[in-house]
């Protein structure tokens, strides 16, 4: 049974791996927009987002490779959006 001090030892050392967090999977994210300007659209926004294009996981290590926080595998998102500004 643990004693209420190694748990206080276990949430420090989690909170301090955090502050020393590393990703080493960075996703790449694009967007395009595109606004009309004169016309019967005028007023009128398209958006287009993909985020994590390349579909790469999540990895986050604490302070070296052999310690790993966090490991995801979340997709391709695509998104599609319109606004429109009277």
């Amino acid at each position: 049974m643990r004693s209420r001090r190694d748990g206080q030892a276990l949430a420090r050392e989690y909170l301090d791996a955090l502050k020393h967090q590393r990703r080493l999977s960075p996703a790449v994210d694009a967007q395009v927009a595109y606004a009309f300007g004169e016309g019967a659209l005028e007023g009128l926004q398209l958006l287009f987002q993909v985020n994590n294009l390349t579909n790469e996981p999540y990895i986050a290590y604490s302070v070296s490779k052999s310690r790993l926080l966090d490991y995801q595998e979340y997709g391709t998102q695509y998104l599609v959006g319109a606004n429109y500004r009277f």
